[in-house]
């Protein structure tokens, strides 16, 4: 399921909604049940209660469920009727189906650098998962992409993923990619690359 410009795309049901507090970095959050209540696992050590609160994205889907935001920028969960969800202007949304696991992963350009799908496989791995199925969503493509004007330097935040994934999982992984780019569609996706600081593009998974 997603919000963008074209408005609602599919449905989805669940108790609970976990949200990002998304810090470009490589750090992941596992949702897990204990003792009745959900807590998140961070890959740094800590270990927490989610914090509830008020989330944007919550009415972009009508939600009247719990609402909850962890700080990464990548979630994991085995417990059903939890909805993750993830927000993107021009970095990738990338989501895993990992049966019994589904995750989502904000890929900008520093969490790419610092192997953030790379991380979420290998805790997928050594929980047991053996494949995976990957949809990237729209970002800023290879050509839109720049990072030094005076270089003329460009970041494929799509190959880079791509072979972060294949690196873990090899052949058992298959990867579907959107072959929109914000930037070049901005009529059609949240771009901040393209002039717009606040909107977002939403993309949601539950089990």
């Amino acid at each position: 399921m997603a919000y963008t410009k074209h408005g609602l795309i599919g449905d989805a049901h669940a108790s609970t909604l976990i949200a990002m507090n998304q810090t470009h970095s490589n750090t992941v959050a596992s949702i897990e049940a204990m003792d009745g209540s959900l807590l998140a696992k961070y890959s740094n050590g800590d270990v927490g209660s989610l914090d509830s609160a008020e989330h944007l994205n919550a009415s972009v889907i009508d939600y009247s469920g719990e609402v909850n935001v962890v700080d990464a920028d990548a979630c994991i969960t085995s417990e059903k009727n939890v909805l993750l969800s993830v927000k993107t202007a021009d970095c990738l949304p990338i989501l895993l189906d990992a049966d019994p696991y589904i995750a989502v992963i904000h890929a900008g350009r520093e969490g790419t650098i610092h192997e953030i799908t790379y991380r979420v496989c290998q805790r997928l791995i050594e929980q047991g998962v053996s494949s995976v199925h990957a949809w990237f969503g729209p970002a800023s493509c290879l050509f839109c992409y720049q990072i030094d004007r005076d270089t003329n330097t460009y970041f494929d935040l799509v190959g880079e993923n791509k072979d972060q994934i294949t690196a873990a999982f090899h052949s058992s992984a298959t990867i579907d990619v959107s072959d929109a780019c914000t930037q070049c569609e901005s009529r059609l996706f949240y771009s901040y690359r393209s002039g717009d600081p606040v909107n977002r593009n939403v993309f949601y998974l539950c089990r």
